[in-house]
């Protein structure tokens, strides 16, 4: 398993050095079409156009709803605790789930 948060930092890493790409941490309003490309409307008000975006908004993507890229969507009938911890045994490279009935 890879942590989530250090595959995401490498990973924007790489894409920041391209120099053509902005990461929008903002809440997104709105997307509309502008003049050949797209407008990213945000609740703080501002303004990114852009010829391309990538959703990586989560499961409500305004962005994926523009596109009109279907999802399907369902709930599991379960709850999880995740944790990440050291200590002082080796594990060889090895992590485990232990999945058990409520």
């Amino acid at each position: 398993n890879v942590p989530n948060a250090d595959l995401a930092a490498v990973l924007e890493a790489e894409l920041l050095k391209l120099g053509n790409v902005v990461r929008l941490d903002d809440r997104l309003e709105r997307v509309e079409r502008f003049d050949g490309a797209i407008q990213l409307i945000c609740e703080n008000g501002r303004v990114v156009r852009s010829k391309m975006a990538v959703a990586a908004d989560g499961r409500n993507s305004l962005l994926r709803e523009f596109a009109n890229i279907s999802s399907r969507k369902w709930q599991y009938p379960q709850v999880a605790l995740v944790t990440s911890f050291t200590h002082s045994l080796p594990h060889n490279g090895v992590s485990a789930e232990f999945h058990t009935k409520p």
